[in-house]
């Protein structure tokens, strides 16, 4: 057995009892700390987490469940979907990443030098973000957030 099937086996099994993470992270920018996290997450299938909805009579009307919003990947395009997965989370990070940056320096808290560093990786990064959106035909409404979390 290759390490990557180990691996692959322990996550499967793990994802089917459900498994607890616990960590911290600190999220920065040009040397600049923006973000501490302390995570505690739940990293389940989703039969594990939500169960199948229980059989109905024909009559019964099923409450409505407020599901999460999801990303779905294409199975014709898959290369399309996971960049468009990626993109998103990065957009994700990027506001707020540059929330906190702004934060820290409405407050004085950086130096002259911290906030150039951060405005120019700011602009490199959207400046990426750009390409790979053009890369795989994107526009930038389809791999921000705002668009996922209101779609219906």
């Amino acid at each position: 057995m290759s390490a990557e099937n180990g691996l692959v086996e322990l996550l499967d099994r793990l994802l089917a009892g459900g498994v607890v993470v616990h960590g911290d992270l600190t999220l920065a920018v040009a040397d600049v700390d923006l973000v501490h996290l302390s995570l505690r997450t739940l990293l389940a299938s989703a039969g594990v987490v939500l169960p199948p909805a229980p059989v109905r009579e024909a009559h019964e009307v099923a409450p409505r469940r407020l599901d999460p919003p999801r990303i779905n990947t294409d199975k014709e395009d898959v290369e399309k979907g996971l960049a468009g997965l990626v993109l998103v989370v990065v957009d994700i990070l990027r506001q707020l990443m540059e929330r906190q940056a702004l934060r820290r320096i409405d407050a004085g808290g950086l130096t002259a030098a911290q906030t150039e560093r951060l405005g120019q990786t700011f602009m490199a990064l959207e400046q990426r973000m750009e390409q790979l959106r053009e890369a795989f035909g994107f526009d930038e409404k389809e791999t921000t957030w705002d668009r996922i979390a209101t779609a219906s």
